[in-house]
């Protein structure tokens, strides 16, 4: 979670690499995007393994690596993999215990807490540094009836007692309120989180390198594999 003052709360999700480590053993599993096209660790999921028609994640890696090393990487990746996930079966957490690998699932931290607490084999891998995130604002509509109510939620949704109740349904906390799970996560891990700024200044690019990028990720991710597992 993003907490903005005067601006309301935004959830933050890390997002990251997932896998099962039934399937695949912890001194042979990524650690970085990188590890995902590394000859040398390939062999344990290359072919059976889904990547997801969105590309959003590609593009803000792009603010990490650079274009070109991204373009690379999605080339490498598509041709690793074992077909097109779409994004309705991303929402289906039965996605990531059917196969070994994802290369990337949004909240891979909170998925693998959830999963873990049922006892599925599913670890999380952040794949970069800093790692990229999902903002996900709360706010006020103009005509609100009840404004200073409104206000009143987006500031109990920053207390320790709202994050207790997010982290017991859904796994989910920030890492700018003391004490949470997230927070701990990050600290304990010395994980730095992609600057929110940055990452919403290249969605205001519009039709500008960011929009022209994003078209290239989606040509490249669609020239492999033509199959589509639903889930």
């Amino acid at each position: 979670m993003e907490i903005s003052p005067g601006e309301g709360a935004g959830l933050h999700s890390l997002n990251g690499i997932i896998y099962n480590s039934n399937l695949i053993a912890k001194n042979k599993a990524p650690k970085r995007y990188e590890d995902l096209v590394d000859p040398g660790l390939t062999s344990t999921w290359a072919g059976s393994w889904p990547y997801l028609t969105l590309i959003a994640w590609l593009g803000e890696l792009s603010l990490i690596w650079g274009e070109e090393k991204v373009k690379d990487f999605a080339r490498k990746l598509v041709a690793l993999s074992g077909g097109l996930a779409s994004a309705m079966a991303k929402k289906s957490e039965s996605l990531a215990a059917k196969f070994p690998i994802m290369a990337n699932i949004g909240s891979a931290v909170e998925a693998m807490w959830n999963w873990q607490a049922k006892g599925a084999p599913l670890v999380a891998v952040p794949g970069s540094t800093p790692i990229l995130t999902d903002y996900f604002q709360l706010g006020l509509p103009i005509n609100s009836a009840h404004p200073n109510l409104g206000k009143l939620f987006v500031a109990f949704i920053a207390s320790k007692e709202a994050q207790a109740v997010l982290q017991k349904y859904e796994s989910r906390s920030s890492h700018l309120v003391e004490g949470t799970m997230m927070a701990k996560y990050l600290q304990e891990n010395r994980i730095k989180v992609l600057d929110a700024k940055q990452q919403n200044d290249f969605y205001l690019q519009g039709e500008a390198t960011g929009l022209k990028l994003k078209e290239e990720l989606a040509k490249i991710m669609r020239s492999s594999k033509e199959s589509v597992w639903m889930i």
